[in-house]
C-alpha cells in the first residue's frame, strides 16, 4: 500500500456525515476506488467492512444481452488508493489549489438548496439508481466534473432546458437528429446541504469568476487537449471541500439554471429522490 494512502482515505470519508459502511450502502456502487479502496482499510476492521465488499462484488453486473455495464463496479478498480481527484485523466488547472483555499477560508459559500432538476436519460438506464448514479460523467466528463475524477449527476430547474441540454453533445458534434431513440424525461426532488450556488453574483465575486467564464469555455475541447476546464476545477474544488454539488447557470439558455449532484458526498440529512421512481422500475427489456 503506498505511503499515505490509508490516512487520505480515512479522512476521505471522515467528512461524510455517515459511517463508511452507510455511505456505501447508500451510494450502491461506492466511490470510485472500489476494491482498491477496501485494501486501504486495516486488517482489524475487515469484517466490519465485509458489507461493503460483498455489496461492491454484487454490484458488478451488466445486464443480459447489452455490453454496456449499469454500476460503477463494473469498471476495473485502480491498483493503488488513491482519492477520487487523483483518478483524474488530465492535468489539474492551475486555479485549484487556490479556489480549494478558498472555498475552506469560507465555508459558508456553501449553503442549503432544495429544489427540482430534470433530466433526460435513454431507456438504456431507465432505472432510479442508475440515474442517480452519474456514471456517464464519470468515464467521459462533463462541464462541472473531469473524465476519472468523480461523479455527477447534471440537471436542470425547467424541463425545456433539461432538453436543451440533453442535445449539447449531440449538436458539438454536428449530428442533426440525435433524438431517434426514446427518451425519458424525469424529476429529481433535491434537498441538499452543501451547495456552492454560481448563480449568486455575491458567490462569483469572492471566488472572482464571472457569469461568461462560466457559460463560454469551451470544456470538452480543454479536455480533449488533456487538460482540466475552469469549470472543472470549480467543481473538483467543491467536490474536495465535502459540497454536494452545484448551482449553475446554463451553457445552453442564456436565462437557464443548471443544478449538479456529486451522489459521492451524499449528506446525511440530505435527501434526493426521484418523483415517481416506482413507474420506472415498470419499464422491462424483452
Amino acid at each position: 500500500m503506498p505511503p499515505g494512502s490509508k490516512s487520505r482515505f480515512t479522512e476521505y470519508l471522515a467528512g461524510r456525515s455517515r459511517t463508511k459502511i452507510e455511505l456505501a450502502i447508500q451510494l450502491g456502487d461506492y466511490v470510485e476506488e472500489g476494491n482498491a479502496a477496501l485494501r486501504c482499510v486495516d486488517t482489524s476492521e475487515a469484517s466490519a467492512y465485509a458489507p461493503v465488499r460483498n455489496f461492491w462484488r454484487g454490484s458488478q453486473v451488466v445486464r443480459s444481452g447489452s455490453a454496456k455495464p449499469l454500476f460503477a463496479g463494473s469498471i476495473p478498480a485502480p491498483a493503488s488508493c488513491p482519492i477520487s481527484s487523483e483518478l483524474m485523466k488530465v492535468a489539474s488547472h492551475p486555479r485549484f489549489e487556490g479556489l480549494q483555499a478558498q472555498l475552506r477560508e469560507a465555508p459558508q459559500l456553501l449553503q442549503p438548496w432544495s429544489g427540482a432538476a430534470y433530466r433526460v436519460t435513454t431507456l438504456d438506464y431507465p432505472r432510479p439508481k442508475s440515474i442517480l448514479l452519474g456514471q456517464g460523467s464519470f468515464l467521459h466528463g462533463g462541464r462541472w466534473n473531469a473524465i476519472g475524477s468523480y461523479r455527477s449527476v447534471y440537471g436542470s430547474t425547467v424541463a425545456t432546458v433539461a432538453v436543451a441540454e440533453s442535445r449539447a453533445t449531440a449538436d458539438y458534434l454536428g449530428v442533426r437528429l440525435p433524438f431517434r431513440t426514446p427518451r425519458l424525461l424525469v424529476a429529481i426532488d433535491l434537498s441538499l446541504h452543501a451547495v456552492l450556488d454560481l448563480t449568486n453574483v455575491g458567490a462569483r465575486a469572492q471566488l472572482d469568476l464571472t457569469r461568461d467564464a462560466l457559460r463560454e469555455e469551451d470544456w470538452r475541447k480543454v479536455q480533449e487537449q488533456g487538460r482540466e476546464s475552469l469549470t472543472q476545477t470549480i467543481g473538483r474544488a467543491v467536490f474536495s471541500s465535502a459540497g454536494e454539488g452545484l448551482v449553475v447557470p446554463s451553457a445552453r439558455v442564456p436565462e437557464g439554471v443548471n443544478v449538479v449532484y456529486f451522489p459521492e458526498n451524499h449528506h446525511l440529512e440530505s435527501r434526493v429522490t426521484i418523483l415517481e421512481a416506482e413507474k420506472l422500475d415498470r419499464i422491462r427489456y424483452d
